[in-house]
Order: C-alpha cells, then sequence, then structure tokens
C-alpha cells in the first residue's frame, strides 16, 4: 500500500477519535449548565431539547416544567460552545485533499 495511502489512512482514525470525543463533550455539557438545580428535589415534566447549529457556534436548549413539592416553573438551559465536530470534519477534508495531492504528485 502506498505510504500516502497509510498516513491519510492513520490521520483519518486520530481525527475520528477527536471528533467522537469531541461531540460526546459538547453534549456532556448540558448536566453542567444545569448544575443550579442539581441540590433541589424535583421532576421534569414536557422536557425538551433542541439543538441550533451554526458555522462557529452550536446552541443546545432543555427546557421543560420543574416541578417540587412547593414550585411548579418553567425553566430553560441553554449550553452555547464552538461547533468542534464541525471543525474538527472540515480539517479532516483539509488534510485529506492535502494527502491526495501529495501523493498524485510523488506518483507522476
Amino acid at each position: 500500500m502506498n505510504k500516502w495511502i497509510e498516513r491519510a489512512i492513520f490521520i483519518n482514525l486520530i481525527f475520528f477519535i477527536i471528533y467522537v470525543g469531541s461531540d460526546y463533550a459538547m453534549w456532556m455539557r448540558i448536566p453542567a449548565d444545569m448544575e443550579g438545580i442539581s441540590f433541589s428535589v424535583g421532576t421534569f415534566e414536557n422536557l425538551r431539547v433542541e439543538t441550533s447549529y451554526n458555522v462557529l457556534i452550536k446552541f443546545i436548549e432543555v427546557a421543560g416544567d420543574y416541578r417540587t413539592s412547593t414550585l411548579f416553573r418553567s425553566v430553560a438551559y441553554i449550553s452555547g460552545l464552538p461547533n468542534f465536530p464541525l471543525i474538527i470534519f472540515f480539517f479532516m477534508i483539509l488534510i485529506n485533499i492535502l494527502l491526495m495531492r501529495a501523493a498524485i504528485r510523488k506518483s507522476i
């Protein structure tokens, strides 16, 4: 196998691991933003999760009705972080294009 193909496969595996890790971290940010009610005893009703993707920022909104024994209110928590998974995906494509160009130049 051509060494450029081996390099592309290796780099793709590394980028895939980074992509999965950054997407996992994006979704695990929600509990950190909801930490304000972690000591309260209650339940959510009508819970909904909405995502809004932008090229640079990814917003995840968790909203619902929070009910305790004495309180009933609507709450919403918004996590807004840079859209690292999309940025990593674009880097993966760019690196693959550059590696293919290098492989074509070396084979000619």
